[in-house]
C-alpha cells in the first residue's frame, strides 16, 4: 500500500536479535534476513499499521521455509501473535507511508547539506581590486560615443548650411541622445529662411 520499497538497515546482518533467530531456528543469517525481508515487505504491501489478520506463526514458517521462525520472532519481541493474526511491533517506525516520507526527507536534507556552500572562499591577493568593465558594457559605451559623434557632425552640417545660426545653439545638448531637441534650436530652425543663391 505504501510503495514499492522498504527500509532495511545495512547492519541488520550483525544485529544480535538476528543471531538469536539463527540460534533458535538453526538457519543462517542470510536465510533469516531473507525471511525478515519477506515479512516486512508483505506487511508493507498489505497493511498500514502492521496488523496482518489471518497470518499465523505457522504461515510465516511455511512462507519463509524456516521451521520455528514465527515463534522465534514472537520470543524476541518483533511480532505479537494474537487470535486474529500477527502484529509487527514498531511497524510505523520503519515501514508505512509516514516512515518512508521521513526517510526520503532525511535523505534530501542530507544531500542538500552536503552540496550547499555556506561561504565562499576569500579572494586571492591579486583579486582584491575591482574588475574592469565587462565586454558588453565596453561595447555599449563605444556605441553611445559613436552616436554622439554622428549627432555632432549632423549639427555641424546644419549650422554650416546656414539653416541655423551658431549663436542660436545653446550649451544644452540637443537631439535624440538628450531625450528632446532644444526648444530654441527647434524654433530657430523652423523660422529660418533658405539662403539666397546667387
Amino acid at each position: 500500500m505504501a510503495g514499492e520499497w522498504i527500509k532495511m538497515r545495512t547492519n541488520l546482518w550483525d544485529d544480535p536479535r538476528v543471531s538469536q533467530l539463527c540460534d533458535q531456528t538453526g538457519a543462517s543469517e542470510a536465510a533469516i534476513v531473507g525471511a525478515l525481508y519477506w515479512l516486512w515487505s508483505a506487511a508493507d504491501e498489505h497493511t498500514e499499521n502492521g496488523v496482518m489478520p489471518g497470518l499465523s506463526t505457522g504461515a510465516i514458517d511455511r512462507k519463509t521455509g524456516i521451521r520455528g521462525i514465527g515463534a522465534a520472532l514472537v520470543a524476541i519481541g518483533w511480532v505479537d501473535d494474537t487470535e486474529g493474526g500477527i502484529t509487527i511491533n514498531h511497524f510505523d517506525e520503519h515501514n508505512g507511508a509516514s516512515a518512508k516520507s521521513r526517510v526520503l526527507t532525511a535523505k534530501r536534507v542530507a544531500n542538500h547539506k552536503a552540496n550547499a556552500q555556506v561561504t565562499l572562499p576569500p579572494l586571492a591577493e591579486e583579486q582584491d581590486t575591482v574588475s574592469t568593465a565587462l565586454p558588453r558594457e565596453e561595447k555599449n559605451r563605444e556605441e553611445r560615443k559613436k552616436q554622439s559623434q554622428k549627432q555632432l557632425h549632423r549639427l555641424t552640417a546644419i549650422c554650416s548650411s546656414g539653416l541655423i545660426r551658431r549663436s542660436s545653439l545653446t550649451s544644452k545638448p540637443c537631439g535624440p541622445s538628450s531625450g528632446q531637441p532644444s526648444r530654441k534650436l527647434r524654433s530657430t530652425a523652423s523660422s529660418a529662411k533658405p539662403a539666397k543663391q546667387g
